[in-house]
């Protein structure tokens, strides 16, 4: 959303651009005289001070009714030099120019910023350039020379290995040749070009000055051919732009004081907004070279391709000055590992990596850092896991029930809003799963810690609620499983009192469960035994993939009023009442199919953020007569999380083909949100007609139109497009007739 409001911008910008031509153009430079000499060399670093008095013409470098210094500047050694002007008084000016009082000026008059004008790390060849100063009252000149801040980066392209860890590089720059560069390219009619900078007036892109508007991209490639690593994680990545960029903060000719009139180069992948170029760097300072490094997301790598956009002055309403990117680095940070995985590689569970205070989620890792990170083995080798199904992921999953490797469903408890407050009783509905290759001689055993303090660690004693002692972070410390064979799949349900930090109230928890052999409790040194800490990383390379890192928002994203099932007609009818929803984006109906819930039908749109009530409505036809079924509600809030909400079962009865009158029923339910069902009754074959009218009596929908048999009839009805009100529905035949009344309300 952030990115579609400055897209906006920048389009009502090119409405209001000046362009070069229609500026006033400055007023000439006149002769002038050399106040001092400064002679730069490498490691140069000297001030000079001086007045700048309003009464005191002798300066004529100038460009507004101030006096002026002006300074001869000899480059012996051709490099990178700042200059850093500060003011006594508020305003003041600084610029370069290739001749005394003339030539050509090699960067605008910026903003100054506060009582400073900065021109930070300008590349000055060698030969002789002039300074001018222009202000009021006194100043300090500071010059000297500056390091190369993109010359940090002294890695090759491809991996480079360093005990155990492996950076990956790929570079883009003018010299670039793979087929997924994409500049630079012909531009027509590009607005605030200048010839003195981009001399073929056609090309733009790495290399060249870019103007406003004359956005480009290009392309890293992660190639993996190469890697000497039997597997690997992707801790982070960064692409790293080098630039060589020019703030002119300036309004129809004249210094700007107004951020929106300077520069702001965005950059994006993807559609995603990583960042902008010299974040750091004050608006208005000039010419300067700098690196910017850019978190790249980790999903990202998925495809092995990272799009790079940028977008030049984004959001500015000025002809701003140009940027010139060097080149552009894609830094992937990675762990290899040496032990042997399976075909698919690791399981690294679905904790994230690093906390808010960038510290690793203990215990989330590779194995030699105490992992667990189990490996996943071929479909015939796999033993035991979480879930309905087993795979790779290549960085962790946030999102509860990702779909394949969760199998950790809570039940909500009776109180509204779920009240996942600690010392409450909590219940988990676990699926285990075994495989061909799974013993039924060998227990398993289920563990489970949650994060109570939100310290990223699950190894701390909590002060009870009650105050009476402490309880462990430890929730389930070893629950054995229900005996199984291989190739199957049941669900263990354990309840357990809820730790945390009482003054929390509600929060999100990161939680933990795991699937190990490792017994608790037994003092048996002959036997494989674990408590709370050991078992949260014992590596148990028997099992393949079994733990599942989760985030799940503790409280109820609803408050549930009614959740009901009538198996009237041949169907399935489920309708529920909210109370209240937050960020509520769905619901989804399952149904138990013997061993597993499974969806039926399509998502029912949620109500989003809502505090009033709301109703629904869904059925289910692929159902028999004379059948039990049972269903769950789940909900889906706007991240992707889902959570169990209700459950309800209904038989279904036969369809009532004989009735003995004819009737028109009140919809149900009512009122309704966004669909309802309304139902009648034909006690003969007739023309039928079912309309729905407004308040002021127009025509909103024709629900049935034409003949119809004897019997029992049940119409959908969806006002998704219309207004909450009231609405009438009306029943007509030949020998029939009768009207009601339905309430919308949304």
């Amino acid at each position: 959303m952030k990115w579609r409001m400055m897209f906006l911008m920048l389009v009502l910008a090119l409405a209001s651009v000046t362009s070069a031509a229609e500026r006033p153009a400055r007023s000439p430079l006149d002769d002038c005289d050399v106040d001092d000499q400064i002679r730069l060399v490498s490691g140069s670093e000297l001030e000079r001070t001086g007045e700048l008095d309003s009464d005191d013409d002798s300066g004529s470098c100038g460009r507004r009714p101030t006096d002026d210094a002006t300074y001869e500047l000899d480059v012996i050694n051709p490099g990178l030099y700042s200059f850093d002007v500060e003011f006594e008084d508020w305003n003041g000016a600084m610029y370069i120019t290739t001749e005394c009082c003339g030539g050509d000026q090699l960067f605008p008059r910026g903003l100054t910023y506060g009582n400073l004008d900065r021109v930070n790390c300008m590349w000055l060849d060698e030969g002789t350039y002039y300074l001018t100063i222009e202000g009021r009252y006194g100043y300090l000149l500071s010059v000297y020379s500056c390091d190369n801040p993109c010359d940090d980066n002294a890695l090759e392209p491809g991996f480079t290995y360093s005990e155990g860890y492996v950076t990956f590089l790929d570079r883009t720059d003018a010299n670039s040749d793979h087929e997924h560069y994409d500049g630079p390219w012909e531009m027509e009619g590009a607005p605030c070009q200048q010839s003195s900078a981009n001399p073929d007036n056609q090309m733009v892109g790495f290399g060249f000055y870019n103007w406003y508007n004359q956005d480009y991209g290009w392309s890293h490639l992660f190639d993996l051919e190469g890697l000497e690593c039997l597997d690997y994680s992707i801790d982070s990545a960064f692409v790293v732009i080098c630039a060589y960029e020019n703030d002119n903060c300036e309004e129809f000719g004249e210094p700007s004081r107004y951020y929106s009139d300077c520069q702001f180069d965005a950059v994006l992948s993807e559609g995603d907004f990583l960042g902008a170029l010299n974040p750091d760097l004050y608006p208005g300072t000039n010419l300067s070279y700098s690196s910017t490094r850019l978190s790249v997301p980790v999903q990202a790598l998925e495809d092995g391709v990272v799009e790079v956009f940028l977008d030049i002055d984004a959001g500015s309403t000025q002809c701003a000055w140009a940027t010139t990117v060097l080149k552009s680095e894609l830094l992937v940070y990675m762990s290899c590992r040496q032990i042997p995985p399976g075909p698919e590689g690791y399981d690294l569970g679905d904790l994230p990596f690093l906390d808010n205070n960038n510290e690793p989620c203990y215990p989330t890792g590779s194995v030699q850092q105490g992992g667990p990170a189990n490996a996943v083995f071929a479909a015939e080798d796999q033993v035991a896991w979480l879930g309905e199904c087993v795979n790779h992921e290549l960085v962790p999953n946030t999102v509860d029930e990702d779909g394949c490797d969760d199998g950790v469903y809570f039940i909500p408890s009776d109180r509204p809003g779920g009240a996942w407050y600690p010392g409450d009783e909590v219940c988990v509905e676990i699926m285990v799963s075994t495989g061909p290759a799974y013993n039924p001689n060998v227990p398993l055993y289920l563990w489970g810690w949650k994060d109570g303090n939100l310290d990223c660690d699950f190894d701390d004693l909590l002060e009870s609620p009650n105050g009476e002692g402490f309880q462990s972070e430890c929730i389930i410390p070893g629950h054995a499983v229900p005996p199984m064979g291989p190739n199957q799949s049941q669900f263990v349900t354990v309840c357990f009192g809820d730790p945390g930090v009482l003054n929390m109230g509600h929060y999100d928890g990161h939680l933990r469960f795991r699937l190990i052999t490792c017994e608790p409790g037994n003092q048996d040194p002959a036997r494989d035994v674990c408590d709370c800490f050991t078992a949260q990383t014992y590596i148990d390379d028997a099992l393949g993939e079994t733990e599942d890192f989760i985030i799940t928002d503790l409280q109820l994203p609803i408050e549930l009023q009614s959740f009901t099932a009538s198996g009237a007609e041949g169907r399935v009818v489920l309708s529920w009442t909210t109370a209240t929803e937050q960020a509520n984006d769905a619901f989804e109906v399952q149904r138990w199919f013997g061993t597993r819930w499974e969806r039926v039908g399509h998502l029912v749109p949620g109500a989003g953020n809502s505090a009033s009530q709301n109703n629904y409505i869904f059925a289910d036809s692929d159902v028999e007569v004379g059948t039990s079924y049972r269903y769950r509600l789940v909900t889906i809030d706007v991240n992707g999380n889902r959570m169990p909400v209700g459950e309800v079962e209904s038989l279904v009865e036969p369809i009532n083909t004989t009735v003995n009158s004819f009737a028109l029923h009140q919809n149900y339910p009512n009122p309704f949100n966004p669909a309802t069902q309304i139902t009648y009754d034909l006690a003969k074959a007739t023309d039928v007609s079912l309309t729905v009218f407004d308040l002021l009596g127009r025509e909103i929908a024709t629900l049935v139109k034409g003949p119809q048999a004897a019997g029992r009839y049940v119409v959908d009805f969806d006002a998704a497009g219309l207004p909450s009100g009231m609405y009438f529905y009306r029943l007509e035949t030949a020998q029939f007739t009768d009207m009601k009344k339905m309430v919308l309300l949304k």
